[in-house]
């Protein structure tokens, strides 16, 4: 800290301190408490968890950027995971707002610096203000990735099956199936596996007229394939 002539408040022999000295230094125990009031020992201790909470959540997050680390640390449970980041960044958020409420309200105490008229907040306040609210933007984003992902398996469900078109069946009911390259005949017949079946069954035979001396003929269709036979009497 470094001072120039300060003196302390109702201090009889009106001693003034001048140079720059390390704030735990035996040369500031007299004025400890006048330099380092209570509430300014809070927003110091409040400003440090805030950095030491967003350096562990930019570390966990740093985690998830690296495959090696992200399949041991991350796939196991990765809802919980972005949930853990996201509260990190909301106490962070929480820690921002009660320094930045906090430090205007005491900056001004005339006990504590001479002239606190002269006390006024810098840009540096403006940014700690700034960060706060990144904070619980980058919160909201990871609540919002969190909730995405314990939801996903549900929502995935629900697209397959959107895609599919499939009917809504009683339970235990399979859909129905069909045999493959069903087409329907023209005339009546069928197709499987390629081979087209007329109207003529399989294994029937169709027999002309016979009698003694003369040539029967018949047809006998198979599979769409017609076999002409000869018979003689």
């Amino acid at each position: 800290i470094c001072l120039s002539g300060w003196v302390k408040p109702r201090d009889p022999m009106m001693r003034s301190y001048v140079g720059c000295w390390w704030i735990h230094s035996t040369f500031f125990e007299e004025v400890w408490d006048d330099i380092m009031p209570a509430w300014f020992r809070v927003v110091q201790t409040v400003v440090v968890l805030t950095l030491i909470v967003n350096i562990v959540t930019v570390g966990m997050l740093s985690f998830y950027l690296v495959d090696r680390f992200r399949i041991k640390y991350y796939n196991p449970n990765r809802y919980r995971a972005f949930m853990i980041n996201s509260v990190l960044m909301f106490v962070s958020g929480v820690f921002v707002l009660i320094v930045a409420l906090m430090f205007p309200m005491y900056a001004k105490d005339p006990t504590w610096m001479p002239r606190p008229w002269l006390n006024y907040l810098s840009w540096s306040y403006g940014f700690f203000v700034l960060s706060g609210f990144f904070a619980v933007f980058s919160g909201i984003s990871l609540f919002l990735k969190s909730t995405e992902i314990h939801h996903k398996p549900d929502k995935g469900t629900m697209e397959i099956e959107k895609k599919l078109e499939l009917p809504h069946l009683p339970t235990g009911m399979a859909p129905p199936m069909r045999p493959p390259h069903y087409e329907p005949s023209e005339q009546g017949g069928r197709s499987v596996g390629g081979y087209s079946i007329g109207q003529t069954s399989l294994g029937q035979a169709s027999m002309g007229k016979a009698s003694m001396g003369q040539a029967s003929m018949g047809a006998v269709s198979q599979g769409g394939q017609s076999k002409h036979s000869e018979s003689f009497v």
